[in-house]
């Protein structure tokens, strides 16, 4: 604020405290006397208008009495009614505010004469009157209490005048009837106004309103006790002039008189806000006054003190323009400056600090040119780098950030500095240690953030430096590094690493299986070999016939065993057609629904979903044993539910390493059992992990789902929660290829008479197979590996029809074998035999023109069925 603005300012304020004080006393004695004026003249319409009342009361009285005088005697003993009609006429002409009516009551109370006439209640008895009964009581004539007439409906007042026979005794009384509302009588006073809305009204003192501006408050006790304090103090006996809050909360002023000979108390009254109206009138007038009167003033004051201080305000501008112009201003700010400076120069002492000011305005200019260039270098610098910096005060405290620390927090601006680092990463984690507990660590600290902004997650790497000043730590630099793609990339490789791991140990322990379970199908082929024998030359009738067919039947259990084994290593039976995997479902789930009625199975099978290449049987298989899972898992019932879908490997590409990608077909087994826990998890898929009791699971089900799924180009995988039941997903290759329907038909024993050249490496094969062989009636040689094989054939290949080679030997394998044989006569016929699926070396075998495969165990049937089937090709290398 300017030095003339100040003065100004300062004489304006003692004028205006001199007017208002002698304003407000002035206006204080005209209040008091005004309101004064108004209290005594509303005091006076009360007391005036109260003896108004009170005359027109006792001369209605007197009036009554008159009459009650003047009717003769002889009338009334004789009840004539005629004569008393007449004479109530002509009262009621001369005297017409007893418009409501006249009427004679006999000592008993009963109405025997009126007028007007109404006959129908002559004979009624009205003692029950208030009015009767005071007139017999006092024996005198009385102003009875107001009431509603049951005629008219009007507020009437009635006043009794005693009849007496000439001895003095009382025979009745004489009742005259005002209506109160009648301009005869009290409707004048009623609608009589003090002011714009002030009124009056009566009532007694049984809180009855006798007289009010208001038809439907007449005759009622609407005015609780409590509710207005002098209205309640009248009732009392107070009279006189008040303020108060009527019954309906509007502020009153209000005079109370008492009304002589009455239990009447009349009221005057106006809302206090017109009542005083000319008081607030005068006092706005008399500030109006005043504020003009100091508005002079200032102006008068103002004017004088711009006189004197003219030159210091210019001087003032002057400096202030010197100080705008070390900012970024125009050059007319400048111009417009100097030419203040030289207008004020020439004037004594200011022009002496004049002179001065403009030489420091030269430096000063130098000054903030080299300091504004430095500054833009510096933002510049600061902004364009691309990690995020932050400047802190000592209590974490944001001073400074550039433009990536800005996107980082999504400022906007001014929402960040000023702010602690704890509120603006409340929710980022920091890893070792937390910068957020009041203290500076280390120079130089380095560590990772993570922070979650719109949904994802991002890292950083984060170093602090200290800002220090005088020795004494002021501040910290903090820089943040996103490094949230290498994050991520390393993350994605541990995945890939793991998996990669993971699928090698299966793979190491798929071959662990596989071998495992070739060897046991060359024992089994042994005892299955020495059983069909022992068939061939027993009788049914037997004693020991039965036994053989049961070690056959123990036979096809291990190889079912050793089938699953297979399945794991992806080395299992496979005949890959095309299948609709809804129709397998439902094939299984009916029969399994039927034996475990307390599990009720669920199907949401996709109306379009595609075919799958797969083996129908392994395929059953792996139903078959999520099947028994859900069983075990639900040993009081459950829900057991199917789910079928098409996707593609998009959904799943992630969680698998080296998946082809294309159209899959989803399969989601779910149930509600008691579910697995991590480490349960974790092996799930081994061969031979269970968590049955002993003799209860081998632990090869799920290895073998996991195999088999494998093998046929597809993934499973499996979620669950101890306690919360399992879901078990499996996704296979689809296809578009359309299904065929073969016709299977059982093998039956061929016998012929060709020479067979047998190939194994086991000694224990070779003699079964030979016994086999001759049994059917072929003629066989032997030979103990594929080199050996390879010599005896090169000797005798035009006297040898078929060789049956086995595909796993040591030293030369099965594939070179053939190779060999191959070599020396294309046109031989070879038939493959394997502890192993069809599937791996046999398929390759099987495409450079080997005629036929089969696994082993097999039975004489099979055996026979296969040896004729290559003995009748027509064209060499065709697949069986």
């Amino acid at each position: 604020m300017s030095m003339r603005a100040k003065t100004s300012i300062l004489f304006s304020v003692i004028i205006a405290v001199t007017l208002g004080v002698t304003g407000v006393f002035h206006l204080k004695y005209f209040e008091d006397s005004l309101r004064n004026s108004v209290l005594h003249g509303l005091e006076d319409v009360s007391g005036a208008t109260s003896q108004l009342i009170s005359r027109f009361l006792a001369d209605t009285l007197k009036e009554a009495e008159t009459i009650a005088v003047s009717l003769p005697e002889e009338f009334i003993e004789k009840r004539d009614i005629l004569k008393i009609e007449e004479r109530l006429k002509l009262y009621s002409e001369k005297l017409p505010k007893f418009e409501n009516g006249m009427f004679l009551l006999d000592e008993k109370g009963v109405l025997w004469a009126d007028y007007p006439a109404h006959p129908e209640v002559r004979g009624k008895s009205f003692a029950f009157r208030e009015y009767y009964k005071k007139t017999m009581e006092e024996n005198r004539g009385i102003i009875g209490t107001p009431y509603r007439s049951a005629r008219s409906g009007m507020p009437v007042l009635t006043f009794t005048a005693p009849l007496r026979a000439s001895s003095g005794r009382l025979i009745g009384i004489l009742g005259c009837s005002v209506q109160l509302t009648s301009l005869s009588a009290l409707e004048g006073i009623r609608l009589a106004r003090i002011g714009e809305t002030g009124y009056i009204y009566v009532y007694n003192r049984d809180r009855l309103m006798i007289l009010h501006p208001n038809r439907q408050r007449v005759l009622k006790k609407d005015v609780p006790a409590g509710s207005n304090k002098l209205f309640d103090a009248a009732i009392e006996g107070f009279e006189g002039v008040g303020e108060t809050v009527n019954s309906i909360g509007i502020s009153m002023l209000i005079s109370l008189k008492q009304i002589q000979g009455t239990d009447w108390i009349l009221g005057a009254q106006q809302p206090t806000q017109e009542a005083f109206a000319p008081i607030r009138e005068a006092r706005n007038r008399t500030l109006a006054s005043i504020l003009f009167a100091v508005f002079i003033a200032a102006i008068l004051a103002y004017a004088t003190i711009s006189r004197i201080t003219m030159p210091l305000l210019k001087l003032r501008k002057a400096v202030m323009l010197l100080g705008n112009a070390g900012e970024e201003r125009e050059a007319g700010i400048k111009k417009k400056y100097l030419q203040e400076l030289e207008g004020i120069a020439r004037e004594g002492e200011i022009g002496d600090l004049t002179r001065a000011f403009v030489s420091i305005s030269g430096q000063l200019d130098r000054t903030m040119g080299s300091l504004k260039l430095s500054v833009s270098d510096w933002e510049r610098t600061f902004n364009s780098v691309s990690d995020a910096i932050l400047i802190v005060d000592a209590e974490t405290r944001v001073i400074r950030l550039n433009g990536s620390a800005r996107t980082i927090l999504n400022d906007q601006h001014t929402g960040v500095v000023g702010r602690r680092l704890a509120d603006l990463l409340d929710h980022a984690r920091i890893t070792d240690y937390c910068l957020f507990e009041g203290e500076m660590y280390s120079p130089e600290q380095a560590f990772l953030l993570e922070l979650n902004r719109d949904g994802a997650t991002y890292t950083f790497e984060v170093s602090m430096t200290p800002l220090m000043q005088r020795s004494e730590r002021v501040g910290t630099v903090i820089v943040a590094k996103d490094i949230t793609s290498k994050v991520q990339a390393d993350a994605e490789r541990k995945v890939l690493e793991a998996q990669l791991q993971q699928a090698q140990k299966m793979e190491a322990i798929g071959t662990l299986a596989g071998g495992i379970a070739h060897n046991f199908n060359n024992l089994l082929m042994g005892i299955q070999g020495n059983a069909a024998l022992i068939l061939m030359d027993t009788n049914p009738d037997h004693p020991h016939y039965q036994k053989a067919k049961n070690v056959e039947k123990l036979v096809q259990s291990g190889s079912r065993l050793t089938s699953q084994l297979l399945g794991y290593a992806r080395e299992g039976r496979f005949q890959i057609k095309p299948l609709l995997l809804n129709r397998l479902i439902k094939e299984i789930s009916e029969p399994f629904a039927l034996a475990r009625k307390d599990i009720r199975v669920q199907q949401r099978l996709s109306e379009d979903l595609l075919t799958v290449l797969a083996d129908r049987g392994q395929l059953e298989q792996v139903l078959m044993n999520f099947y028994v899972n859900a069983a075990d898992a639900m040993p009081n019932g459950g829900i057991l539910e199917l789910k079928t879908e098409n996707v593609t490997h998009e959904i799943f590409s992630r969680k698998v390493f080296g998946l082809k990608p294309g159209r899959y077909v989803h399969l989601a087994v779910k149930d509600t059992g008691t579910g697995m826990d991590r480490k349960t998890l974790e092996r799930i898929f081994e061969p031979f992990f269970t968590t049955k009791a002993v003799g209860k699971g081998t632990g090869l089900g799920l290895a073998s789902v996991y195999g088999i799924v494998k093998a046929h180009g597809g993934f499973v995988d499996v979620e669950s929660e101890a306690g919360r039941g399992s879901t078990f997903h499996v996704y296979l290759p689809a296809t578009n290829e359309r299904i065929h329907r073969d016709q299977e038909t059982a093998p039956v024993l061929t016998r012929g008479n060709e020479k067979v050249l047998l190939v194994d490496d086991e000694e224990m094969i070779l003699d079964i197979g030979q016994k086999i062989l001759n049994a059917m009636g072929y003629h066989v040689s032997l030979a103990k590996s594929g080199k050996e094989a390879i010599d005896w054939y090169r000797e005798h290949n035009g006297e040898i029809d078929l060789i049956l080679l086995d595909m796993v030997m040591p030293d030369m394998c099965g594939g070179e074998t053939f190779d060999c044989l191959k070599t020396i006569n294309p046109g031989v016929k070879v038939l493959l035999s394997s502890g192993y699926s069809i599937d791996g070396q046999a398929a390759e075998i099987l495409k450079r023109g080997c005629n036929g495969f089969i696994q082993k165990p097999f039975n004489m049937e099979q055996l026979s069925q296969k040896i004729r089937d290559v003995l009748t090709q027509v064209q060499p290398g065709c697949l069986s």
